[in-house]
């Protein structure tokens, strides 16, 4: 895991899904929402280039982690585009009476 302790201490409520964020309204139940994309390798390595524990990393240490893996990503892409999705994680909720 060469990225776990470069992450804010708030990526947790991603990781839960949000559930845990304090939330003081009375929630309101949604349906649950994906987002659907293809991508090329380069498309990944630039996602992951985008999260701030990548970016906290490169700070700390003056190199980018993703080198330490290109190659085996690579070599698991296998240079055909890939569909990937997203949640699209929703906490809804209105003023308590």
């Amino acid at each position: 895991n060469i990225l776990g302790s470069y992450w804010d201490e708030e990526r947790k409520y991603v990781d839960e899904n949000y559930e845990t964020i304090p939330f003081p309204f009375e929630e309101i139940k949604t349906d649950e929402f994906v987002d659907e994309f293809t991508w090329s390798f380069d498309h990944l390595l630039g996602y992951i280039d985008s999260w701030s524990a990548t970016q906290h990393y490169i700070k700390k240490n003056g190199s980018n982690p993703v080198n330490l893996i290109k190659e085996e990503l690579k070599e698991s892409w296998n240079n055909n585009d890939k569909k990937v999705t997203f949640p699209l994680l929703l906490r809804i909720g209105k003023m308590k009476k």
